[in-house]
């Protein structure tokens, strides 16, 4: 499969996908969150817990930096020279250094989460933003990496608490799209014969009904609360002293 499409699909998937992709819901609504916020991200741009950095094609900025963890780093990247690995405390940037900041589905995997924050304080520039993504409806992942979940007045407070301004905070799917995703995240989880083609079979034939029905009666049913969002996205900044 293209490496280029097998990202888009799995991170900027769009309306097709929903025949293929297994976490379709959950991909759709949170790039669709991320995307409107993007244009934030300007001058130098740290790309914090970058992985494959998907999101990179959509941010213009003078230079973006891409930094990870080393022993959580799990993909295959043919641009992994370019990461800076930073060693779970200090993040390697100057005080006031950096423009913009983006952190997706990844402050969940940080054991001292505060730590990280003030850090993203101390080294945005003031007048720069932070956006981040966390998940909340979601199994456990990168086992044993996987550390919490916060709510959305979780998430505002810390950020608050650690001088930040929050200026959007956001749930990205409402409650029938949530349980709709876990339940075809599950049954993606199922092992399978290791014949080829099978697994786009199985997801044509018990996944997709599934996401097309949910998908269709999400929209269909009202739910303002969304009090069981599978994400939320976060954009804060960092005020002029």
């Amino acid at each position: 499969m293209n490496k280029k499409y097998r990202v888009n699909r799995d991170y900027i998937p769009n309306v097709w996908d929903i025949f293929f992709n297994p976490v379709f819901i959950a991909r759709y609504f949170l790039f669709r969150k991320l995307k409107k916020n993007f244009p934030f991200l300007k001058g130098n741009v740290m790309d914090f817990g970058c992985g494959i950095s998907p999101y990179r094609p959509y941010i213009s900025c003078n230079k973006y930096y891409r930094v990870d963890f080393e022993v959580t780093f799990q993909f295959e990247d043919d641009r992994k020279d370019e990461i800076i690995f930073y060693n779970g405390n200090e993040v390697p940037f100057a005080n006031n250094s950096l423009d913009g900041i983006l952190a997706t589905e990844v402050l969940e995997h940080v054991p001292e989460v505060e730590l990280i924050i003030k850090e993203f304080y101390r080294i945005l520039k003031p007048g720069g933003y932070v956006l981040i993504s966390i998940p909340f409806a979601w199994g456990e992942h990168n086992i044993p990496y996987d550390f919490r979940r916060l709510t959305s007045f979780g998430l505002r407070y810390i950020f608050e608490k650690n001088g930040f301004k929050v200026l959007q905070l956001e749930k990205t799917s409402n409650t029938i799209h949530t349980i709709t995703q876990l339940i075809t995240s599950e049954i993606r989880h199922q092992r399978l014969p290791g014949i080829p083609f099978i697994k786009p079979f199985f997801n044509f034939l018990f996944i997709f009904p599934l996401q097309f029905l949910g998908f269709l009666i999400g929209y269909l049913i009202p739910d303002r609360r969304k009090v069981l969002p599978l994400n939320l996205v976060l954009l804060a900044v960092k005020e002029n002293n």
